[in-house]
């Protein structure tokens, strides 16, 4: 019988490396799992897990989960949860500083109960806080540029009852702790 893992290493590397795009993994590993002899689920995402660098494993829970169930993906890497927050906190650490503080507003006011909240609440709590670091602040409409930049990486999410579509409110997708543990980091 073969070694899965070893024979899967150039193509998570290309993958890995961005060099393909996740369609053509999955393609690539379906394909891969119907010619080899010993090759299922299980090897194949086991195989997957050992031979890619942890550092990648966020990245590949996307297309293996989508090739074999989350159900399946839980029961060989019971750490998924803990991979996703660490893809949140590397997205955090790239934001621009701005948008940091944007995230920070945020995330003190859902942690003070403002949940959710309106963009000029998020604004005041934002100068507060580059007040208190001696930043210059932004305006307004580039706080919202910044909401709406933390929304497209999934950080934030609007919160409207359908009846109120003109004045957006605002939650964080994600744990707040994860917030903190990312900008702790940073400073």
């Amino acid at each position: 019988m073969t070694d899965i893992g070893f024979d899967l290493s150039e193509l998570i590397e290309q993958y890995c490396n961005s060099k393909i795009g996740k369609e053509e993994f999955k393609h690539e590993v379906q394909k891969f799992e119907r010619n080899t002899e010993g090759a299922n689920w299980w090897t194949i995402c086991t195989g997957i897990w050992s031979e890619a660098d942890s550092s990648c494993h966020s990245k590949l829970i996307e297309p293996v989960t989508e090739l074999y169930g989350n159900k399946d993906i839980e029961r060989i890497l019971p750490n998924k949860e803990e991979l996703e927050e660490s893809e949140t906190k590397n997205k955090i650490s790239q934001l621009p500083n701005h948008s940091k503080l944007t995230l920070r507003a945020i995330t003190d006011l859902n942690k003070n109960g403002v949940t959710p909240t309106e963009h000029h609440k998020i604004y005041e709590t934002y100068t507060n806080i580059c007040d208190t670091q001696d930043t210059d602040s932004v305006t307004i409409r580039a706080l919202q540029e910044r909401i709406s930049q933390l929304r497209q990486k999934g950080l934030v999410i609007v919160v409207n009852p359908s009846d109120e579509l003109r004045d957006l409110k605002y939650d964080l997708d994600i744990r707040p702790e994860v917030v903190d543990e990312a900008l702790d980091l940073d400073e």
